[in-house]
């Protein structure tokens, strides 16, 4: 993605992986404040890039600089929760979404889910075996352009990320700017 959009103006400076602005002590503040611990693959990701304000083709990780900022206000006390009402289920984040799913990080196993936004997070499918195969899935999705088999191009990020490959989430449509 760097590559590719290296010479980009600076509105789109989401299409590219940045260093991340955030040290240890904002990823020890963000888990005690969520009650959780975060999967190694995240947090070596988040604090290697700025997921802040980072979109991989269709998949939004964050709308602020701060992606910590993002996961708390989105995670903490939201003002539509989306796990519903009540408290949030103990192992489960929202760490990004796309315009038709919204996707959750299982901290405990460190596995990556999706559902749709017209369904109840319960109802969630199985996308990534961890967070650095999501977010390599997502990349290489959106840089697939002009691909014609669009089945095989689906079953590939499945395959790759080890989820579900009935899952509708990898479908090329959802993931990249086509």
């Amino acid at each position: 993605m760097n590559e590719q959009y290296r010479d980009a103006p600076p509105e789109l400076a989401y299409l590219r992986l940045r260093p991340s602005n955030l040290v240890a002590v904002d990823f020890t503040s963000l888990e005690r404040k969520l009650e959780v611990r975060f999967p190694k693959t995240f947090s070596d990701l988040v604090r290697e890039y700025n997921f802040g304000d980072l979109a991989l083709g269709g998949v939004f990780f964050g709308n602020t600089e701060r992606y910590d900022d993002f996961l708390l206000s989105i995670n903490g006390t939201p003002d539509i929760p989306w796990w519903g009402s009540g408290v949030r289920p103990f192992h489960w984040l929202l760490v990004a979404g796309t315009d038709g799913f919204v996707i959750l990080l299982n901290v405990t196993s460190g596995q990556v889910f999706a559902y749709s936004r017209h369904s109840d997070w319960r109802s969630r499918e199985f996308i990534a075996c961890d967070f650095e195969l999501f977010v390599r899935g997502a990349g290489t999705l959106a840089l697939a352009q002009n691909v014609s088999d669009e089945n095989a191009l689906h079953k590939q990020p499945c395959q790759f990320c080890g989820g579900d490959e009935g899952s509708k989430f990898w479908l090329t449509s959802v993931v990249s700017h086509k």
